[in-house]
């Protein structure tokens, strides 16, 4: 049967792992927490809106006018009829397809389109700093919290020392030197065991900022994810996990293709061009 103490002791357990905050918890608070990645989202939306603009232009565009006016007519006879003011009502249609541009839609098109690959890659370049920037807080707080512990038991272990050598100096058995040395001892652990102290709150203010939340109780996996060591291996990955270079390749093909179709402007166009309209007058 389990005892209340071990009962307790797992309660304890159990309450500790429960609160526990992985490198993913935290990532994830960081990621909930920082504005830039929801300037970068707004970025990608926008550039897919001009995409769709961009594929839009290669149909039929119209182009709709309404007018409405008030006409006077006014006479000298003595007897005249439809005399008055009237509204006077009239619309115009146009309707333009582009059946040759030189070239012009389809680099604004590639255009636009590299230009959401430059956003996307944007927003997971900078959740990848979020991420090594929320790890990296992770462990310094992990750290000088490990690091405040040590330095207490040193300063308990150095307090105790130095009791033991001022009971030893008042009944003769060591010198006032010892007693000094002891009390250097003491007092560099104390300084240290303050240090460690600032260490930690430093590293707590920058998990705090980073992602809106006092840390609680941090852990750490037991061991480091397994990195391929062969260079051939990691070379080979750099387009695909470096994020700022995919957005410096496709920001580059971005203003290739704005040469390219501001070249085409003054090339050959060939357009269909149709319009109608209508116009209504009523006398009042």
């Amino acid at each position: 049967s389990i005892t209340p103490l071990a009962l307790a002791g797992l309660i304890h357990c159990f309450s500790v792992s429960a609160s526990a905050q992985t490198f993913e918890d935290t990532q994830r608070l960081a990621r909930a927490h920082h504005p830039s990645l929801q300037q970068a989202k707004l970025e990608i939306d926008l550039a897919r809106e001009d995409l769709f603009s961009a594929r839009a232009s290669r149909g039929v565009s119209l182009n709709v006018a309404l007018s409405s006016a008030i006409q006077s007519v006014g006479t000298d006879r003595a007897f005249a009829t439809d005399i008055g003011e009237t509204f006077v009502n009239s619309a115009q249609i146009e309707a333009v397809l582009p059946l040759y541009t030189s070239g012009e839609l389809t680099a604004t098109i590639e255009q636009a389109r590299n230009l959401v690959a430059a956003s996307e890659a944007a927003f997971k370049s900078a959740e990848q700093s979020i991420q090594l920037a929320a790890t990296d807080a992770h462990l310094s707080v992990y750290e000088a919290s490990e690091t405040v512990k040590v330095r207490d038991k040193n300063v308990e272990r150095l307090q105790t020392q130095l009791t033991a050598a001022r009971d030893r100096f008042d009944i003769g058995v060591i010198t006032r030197t010892d007693v000094d040395v002891a009390e250097a001892r003491f007092q560099a652990a104390r300084a240290g065991q303050l240090a460690a102290v600032a260490e930690l709150q430093a590293a707590r203010s920058s998990y705090l900022e980073l992602t809106g939340t006092q840390p609680d109780t941090l852990v750490v996996p037991n061991k480091l994810p397994a990195f391929d060591r062969e260079l051939d291996v990691l070379f080979s990955r750099i387009d695909t996990a470096n994020y700022d270079l995919q957005q410096s390749k496709a920001l580059e093909q971005v203003a290739e293709l704005g040469i390219k179709a501001a070249e085409s402007q003054r090339k050959l166009k060939v357009e269909a061009f149709g319009s109608a309209g209508f116009q209504d007058g009523s006398w009042n």
